[in-house]
C-alpha cells in the first residue's frame, strides 16, 4: 500500500509569502513605508526612523500642506488676511534635522567669524552667508573697517568661549 497526499503542505503553498508580498504592494501604493509596519522582522531601530522620517516627508507632509491649500481655498484665508497651516516641528523624528540644521549653523558662524576676523571677506558677505541682514553701510568693510563696538563684539564672544574651554 502506498500513500499518496491529496493536498500540499502549508510551506510548499507559501500563503504567508504571497500575504506578505499583497501587504507590501498596498503599501505601495498606499504610499506607506512598509517598514512601519509592525511585521517582527527585517526592521532594525534606524531603518524604522529612517522610514519615519520619509514617511513624513514624502506623504504627511505634502498631503497635509494640499489639504491646507484648498482650506485656504474654501474658507477664503486670503481675501480675509488669514492663512492657516500645519506645524509639524514637534514629531520627534523631524527634530534630528533640527539639530543637525543647528550643528552646521554653528560651524559655519565659527568659520565665517574667523574669516572676518582674518580679513579674508568682508562683513556684509559674512551676513549674505548666514542669510542674515546686515547694516549697508556697514556691507562692504573688513574686519579692520568696523566700527571698534561690533569688533569687540567678535573678540568678546571667542574669549568668553575659551575662556569657559579653559575653565
Amino acid at each position: 500500500m502506498k500513500f499518496t497526499p491529496m493536498s500540499l503542505n502549508m510551506r510548499d503553498l507559501m500563503l504567508l509569502e504571497t500575504a506578505e508580498d499583497d501587504i507590501m504592494t498596498l503599501c505601495d501604493a498606499l504610499g506607506f513605508k512598509y517598514q512601519l509596519l509592525s511585521r517582527g522582522s527585517g526592521t532594525t531601530f534606524n531603518n524604522q526612523e529612517l522610514a519615519q522620517k520619509a514617511q513624513y516627508q514624502d506623504n504627511i507632509i505634502p498631503m497635509a500642506d494640499n489639504y491646507m491649500t484648498q482650506f485656504n481655498d474654501c474658507v477664503y484665508a486670503d481675501e480675509n488676511n488669514v492663512k492657516y497651516i500645519i506645524d509639524f516641528s514637534h514629531v520627534p523624528c523631524m527634530q534630528a534635522d533640527e539639530k543637525l540644521k543647528s550643528e552646521i549653523r554653528k560651524n559655519n558662524v565659527s568659520s565665517l567669524s574667523l574669516q572676518l576676523k582674518n580679513n579674508l571677506i568682508t562683513y556684509g558677505r559674512a551676513m549674505e552667508i548666514l542669510e542674515e541682514e546686515s547694516p549697508t553701510d556697514l556691507a562692504p568693510l573688513y574686519f579692520y573697517q568696523l566700527p571698534p563696538e561690533i569688533q569687540a563684539t567678535f573678540t568678546n564672544k571667542t574669549t568668553t568661549n575659551e575662556t569657559q574651554a579653559t575653565n
